[in-house]
């Protein structure tokens, strides 16, 4: 089974491009992370006429805590050459609920569950990136009835060296490449923001969910 996930950036005008790149990788699932209320139908359409019969997007989820605007405006979409269905928001005790999208996927012989997300900058968000973060992590940090994967653009770390060292935003890489952690970060402690990049970056791997990518191609390959 092949997944692949993609930050499009917000770009309205490049669908028919996109999903071309996407589909000559021939995978299974795709997870797309800024998607707009514009270009969701497009997407979705697009993917099906590639032979992704299957897809559901965050804009599909009508809901008060929901909100599509100003720098909430991003959402969602995922898509599968095997049967969706989504999973009801609820799981993660996140602030911008409409930032994770979840889906069991009816691979045949087994289901996965698929949980994508877009987690918001800290550079203009702030402490709302970390509490995304910690309530992604502690809805996943639990045993599951099936294979869970987890993918999506964390906006973390902010290096990983190919030594496998993570450096996190946290951190701050001396001009003699050696690494110090802030006191503070944003008017908050260094520390609980280190330790949120990490829970989601390493701290899963005891729960069933290693980095698969770094597991199959190590860290020499910068992503």
């Amino acid at each position: 089974m092949r997944l692949i996930s993609w930050n499009l950036n917000g770009r309205t005008s490049l669908v028919a491009e996109q999903i071309t790149a996407v589909s000559k990788r021939l995978p299974d699932i795709v997870a797309l992370q800024e998607v707009t209320m514009r270009t969701a139908a497009p997407l979705t359409s697009a993917l099906a006429r590639s032979g992704f019969a299957h897809a559901v997007n965050s804009f599909a989820f009508p809901s008060p805590e929901f909100v599509h605007t100003g720098p909430r405006r991003y959402g969602l979409l995922l898509a599968s050459r095997f049967p969706i269905e989504p999973i009801a928001p609820g799981r993660f005790e996140i602030p911008w609920p409409e930032r994770v999208l979840s889906a069991r996927i009816f691979v045949p012989g087994k289901t996965v569950e698929v949980h994508t997300t877009h987690i918001p900058p800290g550079s203009s968000n702030g402490w709302i990136k970390i509490a995304m973060l910690q309530g992604l992590y502690g809805g996943l940090a639990r045993p599951s009835a099936v294979p869970c994967i987890l993918c999506g653009d964390f906006n973390a770390p902010q290096a990983e060296r190919p030594d496998g060292v993570v450096v996190t935003w946290a951190e701050r890489i001396r001009r003699n490449g050696t690494i110090a952690r802030c006191a503070t970060v944003r008017g908050g402690p260094g520390a609980a923001w280190d330790a949120a990049e990490r829970s989601i970056l390493l701290g899963l791997q005891p729960h069933d969910l290693a980095d698969v990518f770094r597991a199959i191609h190590g860290y020499g390959i910068r992503v």
